[in-house]
Formats: C-alpha cells, sequence, structure tokens
C-alpha cells in the first residue's frame, strides 16, 4: 500500500473511496494527486501549441543537403568558364576571319593552326557546359531526394540506450545515442543521434522529431510539454 493510501496523520489505511477525513483520527486528508497525462495526451497538446505549424515546415540542414551548395558553387564556376571560354573563342573567330579578309599574306598554314586552336578551344566550352548541366540536375536530384527522405513526426522519446558501434555512414568516434519514439497512435521506433541532437532529445520530453532514415537529425522539444 502507498503513503497516498494511509492517513498522514496516524498512518491509518484508506479504503477506497478515498474520504475528506481521517475515519480514525479524523485530520484533513489532501485530495488525491491527479493522474498524469498519457503520451497520446501529451502529444495532442502538443499539436495544439501555437508554434506546431511552424515547428512542422522547419526543416534542418544534413549532410547530404549539405552537397548542394558545393554543387551550387560548382555550376557557377563552371557556367562563368564556359562563358569567359565561349566569349574568348568567338573573339578569336572573328579576329581571324578579319585578318583572313584584310591580309593577303595570311599564310594557309597559320590558318590552319589558328582552326585547330578554336577547335580545342570550343571543345574546352563545351566540357564546361557539360559540367553546368550536370552540377545542376545533381543539385535538383539532391534536393528532390532530401524533400522526400526528411520526415518530421511529433513524438515522445520514451527511452534511450547507447550503442557503441557506429552505424552505416556514421563516423567519428564515441556511442551512438539510440532512442525510442513513440508517435501519437502508439507505434514505437529507434533513431540513431549524437551530440547536441542527443542533448535536445531526452526521456519524457514531448516535441517534433526530424528523422532522415534511422537518423534523427534534429529535436524541437516542446515548452512545457
Amino acid at each position: 500500500m502507498s503513503t497516498s493510501d494511509r492517513c498522514g496523520a496516524c498512518g491509518a489505511p484508506l479504503a477506497p473511496p478515498r474520504p475528506h477525513r481521517c475515519p480514525r483520527c479524523a485530520a484533513l486528508l489532501p485530495p488525491p494527486a491527479a493522474a498524469a497525462p498519457s503520451p497520446a495526451q501529451r502529444l495532442a497538446a502538443l499539436e495544439r501549441h501555437p508554434d506546431y505549424e511552424a515547428w512542422m515546415a522547419f526543416s534542418p540542414p544534413h549532410a547530404s543537403r549539405g552537397l548542394a551548395r558545393p554543387l551550387s558553387m560548382g555550376a557557377i564556376a563552371a557556367a562563368l568558364l564556359g562563358v569567359l571560354v565561349l566569349a574568348g573563342a568567338v573573339t578569336l573567330i572573328v579576329g581571324a576571319l578579319l585578318i583572313g579578309l584584310e591580309s593577303p599574306s595570311f599564310e594557309l598554314g597559320n590558318a590552319l593552326g589558328l582552326a585547330a586552336g578554336l577547335v580545342a578551344i570550343c571543345g574546352l566550352a563545351g566540357v564546361a557546359l557539360v559540367l553546368v548541366g550536370t552540377a545542376v540536375v545533381l543539385r535538383q536530384r539532391f534536393a528532390a531526394r532530401d524533400a522526400a527522405a526528411l520526415e518530421r513526426l511529433p513524438a515522445l522519446v520514451v527511452a534511450e540506450r547507447f550503442d557503441p558501434r557506429p552505424g552505416p555512414g556514421e563516423r567519428g568516434g564515441g556511442a551512438v545515442r539510440v532512442l525510442t519514439l513513440e508517435d501519437l497512435r502508439g507505434r514505437r521506433r529507434e533513431a540513431r543521434t549524437r551530440g547536441l541532437v542527443a542533448d535536445q532529445a531526452r526521456p519524457g520530453e514531448v516535441g517534433v522529431a526530424y528523422l532522415v532514415g534511422g537518423r534523427l537529425l534534429s529535436f524541437q522539444r516542446a515548452p512545457g510539454g
């Protein structure tokens, strides 16, 4: 029998339903403690939070999305290179035509050498344009994959454990924290994380988990949740 089922003054047992006064010493008894809200009730309250829609629209940065910036910079550099090479090629072509038309002493051998150089320059320009197209396509594919892979899950952190072995794609030393998350329907899954993200999600916390596959990228804890 718990201490809440006994009188705090004389220790007499209290049979349900709980009386307002102790039947032995007539001492006033405190009201029974309110039952703790269930995980479903806490998650339902999370969805009513004024910042819930903003949390569900948030997209944290992560490893695969980090490739978009280098790809974007590579596309810009390749585009600039292509424009410069093409501009140089056009300038040389126009210059060769003017020289050939205005100078009767312009030899055929010089013209062939110049033509070979122009062909090489145009080839480099073509390579630059191919790099631009490749970078743009890869960037779009990574962006589309990121948008499809990111999952925003309102969840309760039920438990945690530590895995000393890094999983696929996990680098660096140290144990990986494995969290058990429960959603509004009572379904549970595990998510792996470490570092600052692991400090944000503690057992008993309610918030929005940002997941890619089995990795927890970020966790927005609900204040007072």
